[in-house]
């Protein structure tokens, strides 16, 4: 046990200064090799200026897949999925027309799937919403 203790002891000062020389000091490992990081851009839904009823029109997003606005919470945050082929994101859709019109489910803050190797879904877009569609109290 009183060997267990002092190495405990040795452990926690090997790290501090010496007060008189009375101590050694270990010295900091050497930081890990440089590692190459990519940083590779996303393809998101379209940006529209205003968020009125309405405003992502054919003009803006001609497949009728959603806006997001223009500010910077736009994007809320995502990750990768678990094959690297994906990530999952938070957007906020923006100016969907009124509800008769199907592209309509493309508001309010919605789950998008976004493909990060080039491709496109069936769609034609690079993302698709995931959560479009469903009610809030389906949970």
């Amino acid at each position: 046990m009183l060997a267990l203790l002092a190495a405990v002891l040795l452990t926690c000062t090997a790290w501090q200064p010496t007060t008189a020389g009375t101590r050694r000091v270990l010295s900091p490992p050497p930081p890990p090799s440089p590692e190459r990081i990519d940083v590779e851009r996303l393809p998101l839904p379209p940006t529209t200026p205003s968020d009125g009823e309405g405003a992502c029109t054919k003009a803006v997003n001609p497949r009728g897949t959603g806006c997001i606005g223009s500010d910077w919470n736009a994007l809320q945050g995502g990750g990768f999925t678990t094959d690297g082929r994906h990530v999952m994101a938070l957007v906020e859709f923006v100016g969907a027309p009124a509800a008769s019109d199907p592209a309509s489910v493309h508001r309010d803050k919605q789950l998008i799937l976004i493909r990060a190797d080039g491709t496109a879904f069936p769609s034609g877009d690079p993302w698709k919403c995931v959560t479009c569609g469903s009610d809030v109290k389906d949970g």
